[in-house]
């Protein structure tokens, strides 16, 4: 299975995101990203592939700091501007799910999951 690859600008630097798609109709995209330690190349990422033989677009995200060849993660708000606009020029009106690895900012993944799906709640909420 080979990804089609995009490179998304963003204001901190080219993002690259590996598309895999299902063989048949996509149900909606899975948009996973790294933590500050790895790559999209972590097991616990790759992992999750085969969710595209249940009909899921799988979109990996390599942030800008990592494209760039940088071997220490930038700030956490770096790297959810950078999250966002990725999921926004990936989304165009479908829906998706999105998540991350965590770079000591995983309190915030409610908020950015709000931001990204505006439809979606955090349990409880």
């Amino acid at each position: 299975m080979r990804p089609s690859q995009r490179t998304v600008q963003t204001v901190h630097g080219p993002s690259r995101v590996s598309i895999y798609r299902p063989q048949d109709q996509s149900f909606g995209t899975i948009l996973l990203g790294h933590g500050a330690g790895g790559g999209t190349d972590a097991a616990d990422i790759q992992a999750l592939l085969p969710l595209m033989d249940d009909g899921w677009t799988i979109a990996l995200i390599d942030q800008p700091w990592r494209v760039a060849g940088k071997k220490v993660a930038t700030p956490p708000p770096t790297l959810d501007a950078a999250t966002r606009e990725v999921a926004a020029s990936l989304a165009k009106g479908r829906g998706a799910l999105a998540g991350r690895g965590s770079s000591g900012a995983a309190a915030q993944e409610r908020g950015l999951l709000a931001d990204w799906l505006p439809s979606w709640r955090s349990p409880g909420s």
